[in-house]
């Protein structure tokens, strides 16, 4: 990881951990009914590509990263072709970027991506159908993957964010082409590839931040840290 100590006393830290992710926050502030009506924040947010994977001197690869990397790879040589608009490939391409820099490089989304990735991989044969109809309507997926999240998760200070774009994607899904053929690729490459991700005891959501690790932190906040 390159950021992992959750300080931004360095220029690049600070970029990552508080330029990027207030860029994210005033979106969701412009748009609280995840509508998708202030990407203009996503296409004006620093991300310099590098977060998003491992490079000589940070502390080494970090589990799942080549599977993240290959999945996003393979989508952008394809993505194009399932008619996004002209900011729609400027957000979903940043977006990809930032998640993948996000579980790379801040332990609590770390555990968090890693465990609906986990989660996700357990459930990939109920994907197989969707290579039979790429254009079908799946969304119950989708549905019972935030459900699963948004039970698991008690983080209060984050949970409204990520819960924004769980719905963002849900609402998209089913009215717009190029989400939902989007999303059943992923689904298709996960069902094909699943059993290349790696499970870890961090992913288990008993583990994630601040069920196990900064409870006292957390308290001192009111729940809010």
């Amino acid at each position: 990881m390159k950021f992992d100590d959750g300080l931004w006393i360095e220029e690049e830290a600070y970029k990552f951990h508080i330029e990027a992710k207030n860029h994210l926050r005033q979106m969701i502030a412009d748009d609280p009914k995840s509508e998708g009506t202030a990407f203009q924040h996503v296409v004006d947010m620093p991300l310099n590509e590098s977060w998003a994977k491992f490079e000589d001197g940070d502390q080494g690869i970090v589990r799942n990263e080549i599977f993240l990397k290959k999945m996003a790879d393979n989508y952008f040589e394809v993505y194009e072709k399932f008619g996004p608009t002209d900011i729609e490939k400027i957000v979903v391409k940043k977006m990809i970027l930032f998640t993948i820099a996000l579980y790379r490089n801040d332990s609590a989304y770390f555990e968090r991506i890693g465990g609906v990735g986990t989660y996700v991989c357990k459930n990939a044969d109920k994907f197989k159908i969707i290579q039979d109809d790429p254009w079908g309507d799946y969304s119950a997926y989708l549905v019972g993957i935030y459900k699963w999240w948004k039970q698991n998760d008690k983080r209060k200070r984050t949970k409204a964010w990520i819960a924004w774009m769980f719905i963002h994607i849900i609402k998209k899904y089913q009215d717009n082409q190029f989400y939902r053929h989007s999303i059943n690729w992923a689904f298709i490459f996960i069902h094909l590839n699943h059993m290349r991700w790696e499970d870890d005891e961090l992913f288990s959501p008993d583990r994630w931040f601040p069920a196990s690790r900064g409870k006292f932190a957390n308290a001192l906040y009111g729940g809010t840290y």
